[in-house]
């Protein structure tokens, strides 16, 4: 420290940056001086191997993804090999920046008009429709009514790459790439023949898949056209509800609870175990506490015992508990299957032709089809008011008031139930080419058409109470009122259905009487 005393700022830095700048160059001086120039002429022999490859570790060259309005990324047919997918979507949503809302076995157990066992992309967890699929960079016909497109529709084996824009694009392609556009990109030459089988089955036992594809192509007129073609097919037997595995067996499910459950440190949602239905059962629950102080519950044959309630979370007959295994079998998540039967079946058919340098004529066909046999998407609940008088003898004198509520799950012909077919067929017409060094062109005609049919079992609330109520068409109940007499009456005249009579305490056997309140309704859906 002594030798610098004196030494201005100034003088300091500038023999810093001298120090500096000569260790930088001094490896270079010393290389070029022990180095005679009449020795470095082998260096230069035209019989020395070419250096083939230049490895870059770090560089100040400007990256594409800097200058990029948004950022962009890929997966190559490499990254889809490894994998070994059944279906595209099962590579695609592995990426960090797609949320699974749904799936073709996970989450289209309910058999709707938005999805079913299709596999949905949503970026960011905004929704699949803010999140815009292409094929080859084209637009394709949406495959349910919300015009979103179902991944699964894509053959596996023909995908080259997939192009993800994982920042919103609306700018470029308008709403429904709010949150971003994955594009994938098809082969439009190959030569050699690919393909895959797989099959599985889980430890239980179940759920076995099975699923194959095949691709190829080959060229002709001297290597100037090019056909490919693509199929899939896929089946899944599906996986059974939360009672078929060990770790869900304990009745998962989320609580919300109130402010008073809250007490000002507990959390307002819980993810608890041991979570039941708490004001329905299946043959009848009576939710007005008796004289007694119990809750009387009913049995298939129609018999009444009390019913151990434990600690309730929300109203109605929504409310679930805790603390209790009163009515085991019975929560809201134990409608459904954990993994929903489905298959699947994809074609995809290229070819194009080089008709000039500068003129290259294409056409593509694509078929997909999806089908969900019938399966359990929920419950049917309701709430009743029953006089006080139609209850059984030993139980009227415990109840002082007119009438009694009933939480009932309708459950005699298997709850809710649905089944749907979707099938899409895509065509392009295509020319592409170069006009100069700098300037190339193409310009396509794409049409595509969506069919959707879907078949549910549906409970026909005003025939239910109408049918509760002795089937008199009277009004007087709270359940009963003239907007539902009204209901009842264009169901009947509709249906050609007739009102039988139905006690809501025990199992209803009557098959007339199921057949009145349950309806099975078909709806076609078309897109183009």
């Amino acid at each position: 420290m002594a030798s610098l005393v004196g030494v201005s700022r100034e003088r300091l830095a500038w023999r810093l940056m001298s120090g500096v700048a000569a260790m930088a160059f001094a490896p270079t001086m010393a290389l070029a001086q022990s180095v005679p120039v009449e020795e470095a002429a082998p260096a230069q022999q035209a019989d020395e191997a070419p250096i083939k490859d230049i490895i870059v570790t770090g560089s100040r060259l400007s990256n594409s993804n800097f200058s990029a309005p948004t950022p962009v990324q890929t997966l190559t047919a490499d990254d889809i090999a490894q994998r070994a997918p059944v279906q595209i979507a099962d590579v695609v949503n592995q990426l960090p920046a797609f949320r699974v809302t749904r799936s073709a076995t996970g989450s289209g157990s309910v058999a709707d008009q938005q999805g079913g066992v299709q596999s949905l992309l949503d970026l960011r967890g905004l929704d699949p429709l803010r999140t815009l699929v292409l094929i080859n960079g084209k637009r394709t016909v949406g495959t349910n009514i919300n015009a979103t497109f179902d991944s699964n529709m894509i053959p596996v084996g023909l995908v080259e790459r997939v192009d993800v824009v994982t920042g919103g694009a609306s700018a470029a392609y308008g709403s429904d790439a709010v949150a971003g556009v994955a594009n994938f990109v098809l082969r439009n030459k190959m030569t050699e023949l690919t393909g895959s089988i797989q099959t599985g089955i889980t430890e239980e036992g179940d759920g076995a898949t099975y699923a194959g594809s095949l691709a190829g192509g080959f060229a002709f007129g001297d290597g100037r056209g090019h056909i490919v073609f693509g199929v899939d097919a896929a089946k899944s037997s599906g996986v059974g509800n939360i009672y078929s595995r060990g770790y869900t067996s304990n009745e998962p499910g989320l609580l919300a609870l109130s402010a008073a459950q809250r007490g000002g440190t507990n959390p307002a949602q819980v993810f608890a175990s041991g979570v039941e239905y708490a004001n329905v059962t299946p043959y009848g629950l009576i939710t007005t506490r008796a004289s007694d102080g119990q809750l009387y519950n009913f049995d298939a044959s129609g018999s009444a015992s009390s019913f151990a309630q434990g600690t309730v979370y929300g109203s109605g007959i929504a409310a679930v508990m805790t603390g209790s295994t009163a009515n085991r079998g019975y929560t809201p998540y134990s409608a459904f299957p954990l993994s929903v039967a489905n298959d699947r079946q994809v074609a995809y058919l290229r070819g194009e032709y080089e008709v000039s340098d500068g003129l290259t004529l294409y056409a593509e066909g694509n078929y997909g089809r999806t089908h969900q046999p019938y399966s359990k998407a929920a419950y049917f609940t309701t709430s009743l008011i029953v006089p006080v008088s139609s209850l059984p003898t030993e139980l009227q004198p415990l109840y002082s008031g007119t009438n009694v509520t009933v939480g009932r799950i309708l459950d005699e012909t298997g709850g809710s139930q649905g089944s749907q077919t979707n099938e899409v067929r895509r065509f392009v017409l295509g020319a592409k080419g170069k006009v100069t060094d700098w300037l190339d062109y193409e310009v396509a005609w794409t049409h595509g058409r969506f069919h959707q049919s879907l078949n549910t079992t549906g409970l026909v609330t005003s025939a239910l109470y109408k049918a509760v109520y002795g089937c008199n068409g009277t009004t007087g109940n709270p359940n009963l009122n003239a907007t539902t007499v009204a209901q009842a009456a264009l169901y009947e005249s509709l249906s050609g259905k007739s009102c039988v009579a139905i006690n809501p305490l025990g199992e209803i056997t009557d098959p007339a009487a199921l057949n009145y309140i349950f309806n099975k309704q078909h709806q076609d859906t078309w897109l183009e």
